[in-house]
C-alpha cells in the first residue's frame, strides 16, 4: 500500500507540474489554462485513490511511521523530475534527498508496529 501511495502522490505532482507548463505557454490566462488542462483533472482524480491508500495504510500502522515514510515522496519527486520531466537539479537538492531518504530508514528501523 505504502508503494502504491507514493506512486499515486509523485504521479499527481507531475502531472500537475505538466498542466502548469502548458498552462504558462498558453496564450489564455494562466489560471483558466491550468483548469482547462486534462493533465491537472487526472492529478485531481488521483486525489481519492491517495485518500483512500492513506486511510487504509492508517488503520495499519502508526501515524509517526506512516508519516515518515511518505516523506519518500520528496526524493521519488526530485527522481521522477529528472527523468520525466529532464529537469536538472543542483548537487544539494540530490544531498537533501539523500538525506531525507536515510531519516526515513532510521525511522522505520525504529519502528514497532508489530507490537500495537
Amino acid at each position: 500500500a505504502f508503494a502504491l501511495l507514493l506512486f499515486a502522490d509523485v504521479a499527481a505532482l507531475i502531472f500537475e507540474k505538466i498542466a502548469s507548463t502548458h498552462a504558462a505557454d498558453a496564450q489564455a490566462p494562466f489560471f483558466l489554462a491550468v483548469l482547462k488542462s486534462p493533465w491537472l483533472w487526472i492529478s485531481v482524480g488521483l486525489g481519492p485513490v491517495q485518500l483512500s491508500l492513506w486511510q487504509y495504510i492508517l488503520g495499519i500502522r502508526r501515524l509517526g511511521i506512516a508519516y515518515a515514510a511518505t516523506s519518500l515522496c520528496y526524493p521519488l519527486t526530485m527522481l521522477a523530475s529528472r527523468f520525466l520531466l529532464h529537469e536538472q537539479l543542483a548537487p544539494q537538492v540530490w544531498l537533501g534527498g539523500a538525506l531525507i531518504s536515510f531519516g526515513v530508514v532510521l525511522v522505520s528501523m525504529g519502528s514497532k508496529d508489530h507490537e500495537e
